[in-house]
């Protein structure tokens, strides 16, 4: 086929060791290879991506990376996969902080920009939030109309629960819940009803006096316009992907929402919520949590508030509870490595005889 359109672990599996993985570099060899949201794998995948590209450099297929909350470290780390090098000198281009920012290769030699923007910067306003007040701020919020939405972590200990504590302490609201354990049928016909209501092109009695709880699916990708928003603490760069759902379009709202509002459901306390911990780590939390500010400029604020959290090897040494924080995050990325390390197809050994696959 000319053109293919797939998830991301069809791209991944050519990686993988297993029965005729050739035909995967044959499907992928003479194609320009376009992968959305590059940011959103953990260690075991990023193994898999950074193989991939590892044999797409060698085949010189052309690969284009997007994402809109990409860590400087990881950006480092996809070059230098693509060019199949263990490491790259230093240079400006690892640490720009510019946005929005494209960064490519042209042979062995790596080139970035800055690419200017002409639209205003939106602010958004930075609130602290317990989950026994979050009833009581949804419907201060919603006095006069409009939609909201809460994403939280996890799906059994917190949209559900959720869900029922609000269907139950405003039974003026409509309540609809989306996450992605719903079979595919169901979940496409809630995802297509979501576009409807709170999509673009919604309209004020669709949008009136609605809440809709939702997980990581809500985070990227679907294009939904809320008017008030309010999501668990979660690492910043999916902070800000769920941050870019709110005030998406230009639109007029109620009086008490004309401004974007974001409130971050924390624990109130040191301790993490233990859904959210077992998804995310405590580490990541924590750096979040420490470098959360009380307004956002979008988008200058994006790349500085990523680099922040996720900069740490160029800062000096955190508190006790953080380097201990840091040393058990850092041992859990090793494993995971370890682990998806097993099963890599070998990095291909650089042959200036090499006759690539897309020149046959």
């Amino acid at each position: 086929a000319n053109f293919v359109i797939g998830t991301v672990d069809q791209l991944l599996m050519a990686a993988l060791q297993q029965k005729h993985v050739m035909l995967r570099h044959l499907g992928l060899a003479g194609k320009v290879v376009v992968i959305d949201e590059c940011h959103a794998y953990d260690a075991y995948m990023n193994c898999y991506l950074d193989r991939a590209l590892n044999w797409l450099g060698e085949y010189r297929v052309p690969v284009i990376l997007l994402s809109a909350t990409l860590p400087a470290k990881r950006r480092t780390e996809l070059v230098t996969a693509y060019l199949n090098r263990k490491t790259l000198p230093d240079a400006p281009w690892k640490t720009c902080r510019s946005y929005p920012l494209l960064t490519w290769t042209d042979g062995k030699q790596v080139q970035q920009t800055g690419i200017p923007l002409h639209t205003p910067p939106r602010r958004v306003t930075m609130e602290s939030l317990t989950e026994e007040q979050l009833p009581e701020m949804l419907q201060n919020a919603l006095r006069e109309g409009g939609c909201a939405g809460v994403i939280v972590n996890t799906v059994r200990k917190k949209a559900q629960d959720l869900a029922a504590r609000l269907r139950e302490e405003l039974p003026e609201f409509e309540v609809l819940v989306f996450h992605a354990q719903f079979l595919m049928p169901d979940r496409a016909e809630k995802e297509q009803r979501l576009m409807e209501r709170i999509g673009k092109r919604s309209t004020p009695a669709q949008r009136d006096r609605l809440i809709v709880v939702g997980t990581q699916v809500m985070e990227q990708s679907l294009d939904l316009d809320l008017d008030v928003l309010v999501t668990e603490l979660c690492p910043m760069d999916l902070l800000l992907q769920r941050i870019g759902r709110l005030h998406r379009h230009c639109r007029r709202r109620p009086k008490p929402l004309q401004q974007a509002c974001c409130a971050v459901l924390d624990t109130g306390e040191e301790a993490f919520d233990a859904g959210s911990e077992a998804v995310y780590g405590q580490w990541l939390l924590w750096r979040t949590r420490k470098y959360l500010p009380r307004s956002i400029r979008l988008p200058e604020d994006i790349a500085p508030l990523v680099q922040q959290v996720y900069g740490w090897e160029q800062e000096a040494p955190e508190t006790e509870q953080g380097e201990k924080l840091r040393s058990e995050y850092e041992q859990v990325q090793e494993k995971k490595k370890d682990r998806a390390g097993k099963y890599l197809v070998p990095q291909p050994e650089v042959d200036e005889d090499f006759q690539e696959l897309n020149t046959l």
